[in-house]
């Protein structure tokens, strides 16, 4: 979540020194995954409420976007990485993606 510089430059080194895998956010009202210093970050924020505008910004690390849709994701962990689905409010699959640890 790249507009947040005061809680990126707090929360990151903290993310660091106990070995975080994956942060998941639900503030902003988009669906994206982003790697960045292998820790990925997931927005899940799809569940309701009115869809935020198109961003003007993409952070260098970004995998995946998607806005203007309502959904959620899945977390499956496994013993050497985990795979993220993102969901549409129908079910379907927007976008998976497996994520070494």
């Amino acid at each position: 979540w790249y507009d947040n510089i005061s809680a990126i430059k707090t929360l990151e080194p903290i993310f660091k020194k106990y070995d975080v895998d994956l942060v998941l956010s639900g503030h902003n009202h988009t669906m994206e995954l982003i790697e960045n210093d292998s820790i990925y970050y997931a927005i899940i924020g799809g569940f309701g409420g009115l869809p935020d505008p198109e961003k003007t910004f993409t952070s260098k690390g970004s995998i995946w976007y998607t806005n203007g849709k309502y959904g959620y994701a899945k977390i499956s962990l496994f013993a050497e990485y985990f795979l993220i689905k993102f969901f549409d409010e129908n079910n379907k699959i927007l976008f998976e993606n497996i994520c070494k640890y």
